[in-house]
Order: C-alpha cells, then sequence, then structure tokens
C-alpha cells in the first residue's frame, strides 16, 4: 500500500471515530478500481470546515468557504470536502452558491461523470450511486444525470470529457456525446488559461488520438478558437507527441492568437523555433546548422512535427548530426568579429555579420578547417565576394 493510501485511511478513521461519515472519492477511487497508478487523494465528509479543522494538527483553509480543508499528513496533502449541494450555475462554470449537504447521496449527484462519483469507505468498501462501476467495467463515460444539464451548468465539462477519454482510452455514451454536441458553443464561455490546462493534459495522455478524433466528429473542435484543421492533422497521426509538438501543429496548420492564448513565454518561443526548423527541413534534410543554432532536442521535437505532417524520421541523421559537429558555439571559432572588423571597410559594418555567418555555415559543413589562418583566407575571399556583389547591385 502506497503511503499516500495508507495516511488517507488514517484521515478517514479519524473523522469516523469522531463521528462522521468520511470517504475517498473521485479519480482516486476510479484510478484504485482501473488498477492504474493513482494521483492525489480527496476526500468527502458530512464534518464541516471548522470541525474538521479542530481534529488534525495541520489543516490548510485552501476554500472554506467552498466546503474544501487540505490536510498536511508527513508532507503529503488531502482536500478534505464538505458534502455539498450547489444551485444555478454563474458563466457556465462557478456555482453561484454553496449549501452544504447532508447526504452523501446529495453531494454526489452535482459531480460530472459517473466514474468519478465512487467512493470508498476506510474498509476498501466501494459505494456507487449513479451506476458507475458498470461504466467502468464498459469502459464507457457517462455524466451523472441530464448531460445537457451538467454541461449547461459547467461548460468545462465538454473538454474534461474528451481528456478522460484520452486518459483511460474510454468511448462516450451517447446521450452524453449528443448533449456535447449540442452545447459545443458554451465552451467560449470558459476562461483560456482553463482551456488550455485541460488541453496540456490531454496532449498528456496515452490515447489522445482517439479522443481528438471524437473532437472532430461532434465539432467540438471548430469551437475552439478555429484550430479544427489542426486537431484534425493530429487525430490523425499514429505518432507518438506531447503538449509541446501539439500545439506547434496547431500554430503552424491554423496559426495560434497570441493575444487569446496565455502560453508561457518559453513555451512560445519553443513553438517558434520549432516551426522555424519545420519550415527548413518539412521537405530536406536537416543541417548541422540546424543542431547547432537549436541544439538536439528542439530537433528531435521539430522532426516529430515533421513526422506528424507524414514525413519520414530523420531521428538517426539528426543523432548523428550532433555528435559530430566540428564546432559547439561561435566563440569555437579562432577568427572571428573582432578580428574580421579589421578587414572590412568602415562604411560597411554590415559585412562583419555576413563574414562570420558565411564562415561559420563552412565550417559547419567541413568546407573550410576550423584554423585561424584558413578561417582568415577564407573571409577574405567572402570580402571580395560581398563587394563584387554590391558592384552587380546584388545586394
Amino acid at each position: 500500500m502506497k503511503k499516500s493510501h495508507r495516511l488517507g485511511i488514517e484521515i478517514l478513521q479519524t473523522l469516523n471515530n469522531a463521528g462522521y461519515e468520511a470517504y475517498f472519492v473521485g479519480g482516486f477511487v476510479r484510478d484504485y478500481l482501473l488498477r492504474r497508478e493513482t494521483g492525489d487523494i480527496d476526500i468527502t465528509t458530512n464534518a464541516r470546515p471548522d470541525e474538521v479543522e479542530a481534529l488534525f494538527d495541520k489543516v490548510v483553509a485552501t476554500g472554506k468557504a467552498f466546503g474544501t480543508m487540505t490536510i498536511v499528513q508527513e508532507g503529503l496533502h488531502f482536500e478534505v470536502t464538505t458534502y455539498r449541494r450547489e444551485t444555478t450555475y454563474d458563466n457556465h462554470r462557478h456555482p453561484d452558491s454553496i449549501r452544504f449537504a447532508k447526504t452523501l447521496e446529495e453531494d454526489l449527484s452535482r459531480r460530472d461523470f459517473t466514474v468519478n462519483q465512487l467512493v470508498m469507505d476506510k474498509d476498501g468498501n466501494i459505494h456507487d450511486h449513479h451506476g458507475g462501476r458498470d461504466d467502468l467495467d464498459n469502459k464507457r463515460l457517462r455524466t451523472i444525470g441530464d448531460p445537457a444539464e451538467r454541461f449547461y451548468e459547467d461548460a468545462l465539462r465538454m473538454l474534461r470529457a474528451f481528456r478522460f477519454m484520452a486518459k483511460l482510452d474510454f468511448s462516450m455514451e451517447e446521450e452524453t456525446r449528443k448533449a456535447l454536441t449540442e452545447q459545443k458553443h458554451l465552451i467560449r464561455k470558459i476562461s483560456i488559461e482553463r482551456i488550455q490546462d485541460e488541453l496540456f493534459k490531454l496532449f498528456d495522455a496515452p490515447n489522445k488520438q482517439k479522443a481528438l478524433k471524437a473532437m472532430v466528429e461532434t465539432d467540438f473542435a471548430s469551437a475552439l478558437y478555429g484550430h479544427e484543421a489542426g486537431f484534425r492533422k493530429l487525430s490523425i497521426s499514429p505518432v507518438i507527441y506531447g503538449p509541446l509538438e501539439a500545439f506547434s501543429v496547431l500554430h503552424i496548420v491554423d496559426g495560434i492568437d497570441l493575444t487569446l492564448w496565455r502560453l508561457p513565454k518559453k513555451f512560445v518561443e519553443a513553438i517558434k523555433e520549432i516551426e522555424s526548423i519545420h519550415m527548413q527541413t518539412d521537405r530536406e534534410p536537416f543541417t548541422p546548422e540546424a543542431l547547432f543554432h537549436f541544439g538536439e532536442k528542439r530537433c528531435l521535437q521539430a522532426d516529430t512535427v515533421n513526422r506528424i505532417f507524414g514525413r519520414k524520421s530523420q531521428k538517426k541523421r539528426i543523432e548523428h548530426l550532433e555528435k559530430t559537429l566540428p564546432i559547439r558555439k561561435v566563440h569555437d571559432l579562432p577568427y572571428r568579429g573582432a578580428e574580421i572588423s579589421k578587414i572590412v571597410p568602415k562604411d560597411k559594418p554590415h559585412y562583419i555579420r555576413l563574414i562570420l555567418d558565411t564562415l561559420l555555415k563552412r565550417v559547419l559543413n567541413r568546407e573550410v578547417e576550423n584554423e585561424r589562418g584558413a578561417l582568415k583566407e577564407e573571409a577574405w575571399r567572402i570580402l571580395q565576394s560581398l563587394k563584387e556583389s554590391e558592384n552587380n547591385g546584388q545586394l
């Protein structure tokens, strides 16, 4: 038994000994039954937040107004939430108000999918109020109650449905699928940050293509800010890829509106680098310059993107180029800018960069030896070529 499971049982026992009901709930129970690696442990109880706080030494009021307290045990965090029922929803995402419920049944009725409402007591007994065990056995994703109502309450549940499909390799129950198709436009009511978070998790899941195919078939992809073509491309590719490669494909196919999306700066820079490499290598071999400027890791990511577009893998070529690069950085050149500036006319300072870039390229392609004398001679030849080109009106 994992440490987290053992400590969770101790929390349930403490609550039970104090006269309260308490159960593991949600993803932990679902994954436990599926014999999958379990993540965070959530607990539901009829104890009120103040009562929970009084029973444990270290408790953080992470969401006390919503009935959620976080118990810290041996460095691990356990969210404990009081049974609750909700009224109407604001902006198809957040409940207008929270009211504590008296029974477990009331609490479970407000949740999203049947496979996420299963609860387990301290002795390992499973309680199923909405047919979740049957849905687990049939690898079926189904909402609790009326799917149209569930999606209208919280439109993010639609994207979560696809994410669970990608994670669990489940199929969507027909009525749930129909309601999602009819209410797909509501996803625009959700903040882009929450959409991104779900997409990152989806793109990192093992059965993403299956979920993306369903997104295209239900026309849900068309509601995600003009990226239907990109999602379609990703859905039919057998290539293994992650979030960075996926967002790069969306950017290449449809263009990502950076004023809309809230992607991290370094992530955006990586997307742009992959696009640049893709444009150079989509139908051409990778070059030593690509490895020199972008590095092996980024080139391999770009190769993955190329493969999503149907190109053959150049992984072996990339690895060979990486191992055989004659230089690793500009400073490895024994003849550089300061010395080049001595041979360049003072009224042509832009020649310095042109000569240096050409020297670098020729060294990387082993067209000239990386030795000071050889580079100086080559620099003079490049300079003469620049002058001739300028005299001929080519510069």
